[in-house]
């Protein structure tokens, strides 16, 4: 193989990636945005705590559904003031090449915990998310939040 058909071969693979990128970007917005949203919604309005669901729409294409516990007052007090325990996060964000991006954020106290490092759980074509995905990775959240809580 010569330079010339390498380049046309890379040139080819190059244009077929870009249209990869727009398909799963559009799928993520007519569909699959959405659908994580409502499907985290239904699993916080039905076990009730703490918790509620949040797009995060402010770029373009790099967008995220999360399930997020709230603040809490932490219990420790310094100078008369309550620290506060940020709530942990699921995280679902669409990835700069459109592909769905999955990893938890766990809580802390200001001030008083270090922040743990993310936890990834996955990267995901926009096509291949689905309840038992979701639903794996909710439970992987709740697992590792009482981890966190107890440790």
């Amino acid at each position: 193989m010569n330079i010339v058909e390498i380049f046309e071969k890379k040139v080819k693979q190059y244009k077929e990636t870009q249209k990869e990128i727009a398909q799963r970007r559009k799928l993520w917005n007519e569909r699959v945005k959405e659908w994580i949203f409502q499907t985290l919604n239904n699993v916080a309005q039905k076990f009730e705590m703490d918790w509620f669901v949040a797009k995060d729409e402010a770029v373009q294409n790099l967008q995220s559904v999360s399930l997020i516990f709230g603040n809490t007052p932490s219990g420790i007090i310094k100078d008369r003031k309550m620290a506060v325990k940020v709530g942990g996060y699921l995280s679902y964000v669409q990835s700069i090449n459109g592909k769905i991006d999955v990893s938890i954020d766990y809580p802390y106290v200001e001030g008083f915990t270090n922040r743990w490092e993310s936890k990834h759980l996955g990267v995901y074509e926009p096509k291949q998310i689905a309840e038992n995905i979701v639903y794996e990775n909710v439970d992987t959240f709740l697992s590792e939040i009482i981890d966190w809580e107890n440790a």
